[in-house]
């Protein structure tokens, strides 16, 4: 019986070829060939390496800072090096292929991490990422692989619409680059930078203003400084103001259209303005017309300076240009001549056919029509 158990039991089949070397080598073969996929199309999909030079790179890490472009990762921080003339650094930086066509001499590079101004705290998203870099592509040009990095995020990217115009200044004033552009109390765009002029007689600001936004500037629109604070002296005593707390603290331009010249041509990109110091010399600047007089005084000008108003009971119609000092050898007298300008369009003339109406003998019907009386005439009824 121990036999025939012996002879039923199952025996070994052995298989003589190549067919159980295959089956053993199967799945290295295969892992192989899935790596070598991998790695061609990693090879196809690796786009070409580009040197941002940068001051510093506080906050990049090589292998792990990522290049970013609408919050959409398109590269990678390989590696950090110094250049030969030791200024700065470069950050070479690994850029994906479908991302290759950003990378024209109108791109611009920065470094986004966090930061506290007068216009609030922006990178609040990069203390748990870390800092990364950050792409604007700008529009068209020629291929590069070379970039000078931006100290600072630029103002503006390419991708907002609107239109640049020139505004042109006295003196700078509290008006800096990013300071906002401000419409009836809406930001509608900000101040790119500024530069003197090739005269050094004024300063050039350029100014970017938001579409739709940018519609409303025309050619008789007028641009203010609404920053700092505003002092003006008058019989009534000393006013002061500001437009508004984050005017005071990091400046602000404000712009209107007069009701008279709402008709003018809406403003071409590159179209100058003048920036007037403040809203009352704005306002002022509509009165054109201007005859200028010297008045002799013989007497002390104590209290009277340039800029100082003329007025004619108790109104304002002109402005004191200029006060100087003049002396006659001969008699041996001093005389101080004061250049003023009168603005004549502050009085309106009236014709004298048109009857001054008292207000007591206005009628009770309550109709509103166009009446002239004399003040001295007066009497509540």
């Amino acid at each position: 019986m121990g036999e025939d158990n012996k002879l039923n039991a199952e025996q070994p089949v052995v298989r003589r070829g190549y067919s159980g070397l295959m089956s053993i080598w199967l799945v290295p073969l295969i892992a192989v060939l899935i790596a070598g996929w991998l790695i061609i199309k990693s090879v196809n999909e690796e786009g070409p390496e580009i040197s941002i030079s940068l001051f510093s790179a506080k906050g990049l890490d090589a292998g792990k800072t990522p290049l970013k472009y609408k919050d959409v990762t398109i590269g990678i921080v390989d590696r950090i090096e110094f250049p030969e003339d030791d200024k700065g650094i470069n950050v070479i930086v690994s850029v994906q292929r479908d991302a290759e066509k950003y990378l024209t001499d109108t791109a611009r590079f920065w470094v986004v991490a966090p930061a506290i101004g007068l216009e609030g705290v922006s990178g609040l998203e990069t203390l748990l990422s870390g800092a990364y870099l950050e792409i604007d592509p700008g529009r068209g040009g020629e291929r590069k692989t070379e970039f000078l990095g931006l100290e600072t995020a630029p103002v503006i990217t390419s991708t907002t619409a609107g239109k640049e115009f020139l505004l042109r200044a006295n003196r700078l004033g509290n008006v800096k680059r990013g300071t906002p552009i401000i419409y009836k109390g809406i930001r509608v765009g900000k101040l790119l930078g500024h530069q003197l002029a090739d005269d050094s007689q004024s300063v050039e600001l350029f100014a970017f203003i938001e579409a739709p936004y940018d519609q409303l500037v025309q050619e008789g629109t007028r641009f203010w400084d609404a920053g700092g604070v505003n002092v003006s002296l008058s019989t009534s005593g000393i006013e002061l103001g500001a437009e508004s707390i984050q005017a005071l603290l990091s400046g602000s331009i404000e712009f209107e259209t007069p009701a008279v010249l709402r008709d003018t041509w809406v403003a071409d990109a590159g179209y100058e303005f003048r920036l007037y110091s403040n809203r009352k010399s704005m306002e002022d600047a509509k009165f054109t017309e201007r005859v200028s007089y010297i008045l002799y005084f013989d007497g002390s000008v104590s209290g009277l300076e340039v800029g100082s108003s003329v007025e004619f009971k108790g109104m304002k119609i002109g402005t004191v240009k200029e006060i100087t000092l003049e002396f006659q050898r001969e008699t041996g007298k001093y005389f101080l001549p004061v250049v003023i300008d009168i603005e004549p369009q502050r009085v309106r003339i009236i014709e004298s056919t048109i009857p001054f109406i008292p207000f007591s003998k206005k009628g009770k019907s309550g109709e509103k029509s166009y009446r002239h009386w004399l003040i001295e005439d007066c009497v509540p009824g």
